[in-house]
């Protein structure tokens, strides 16, 4: 399992990025089997470009076997989304005590 964990930082999402949809994707461009991935997001404080398309985790888990992510005391700005996927279920979204704007979709976090 691949794991990534980014733990109380200031991340700030670049105000024209090439690929402005989202901040974090979870995607296997290797396409060998057997890929796992997993992402964890604690105690940051993340901006966003302000682009009501832009979510904070993506699952591109096409070719993945599995991928998660587990988003928990986090203040979010500039987002619309805390998630995306592309479909299927070999994947997972959960977390607490997390703030995002008024009207954003946070499916998955308590």
């Amino acid at each position: 399992m691949q794991t990534l964990t980014l733990r109380g930082n200031v991340i700030i999402q670049h105000d024209s990025p090439d690929n402005s949809s989202k901040l974090y994707t979870l995607y296997n461009d290797s396409q060998k089997p057997g890929v796992r991935m997993h992402i964890n997001l604690f105690y940051n404080t993340v901006i966003g470009n302000g682009n009501d398309r832009t979510v904070l985790v993506q699952f591109g888990n096409d070719g993945m076997e599995y991928a998660s992510a587990v988003v928990s005391n986090n203040v979010v700005f500039g987002l619309s989304k805390a998630h995306s996927d592309h479909g299927g279920s070999n994947w997972s979204f959960s977390g607490t005590n997390n703030w995002f704007p008024a009207g954003s979709e946070t499916t998955g976090l308590q």
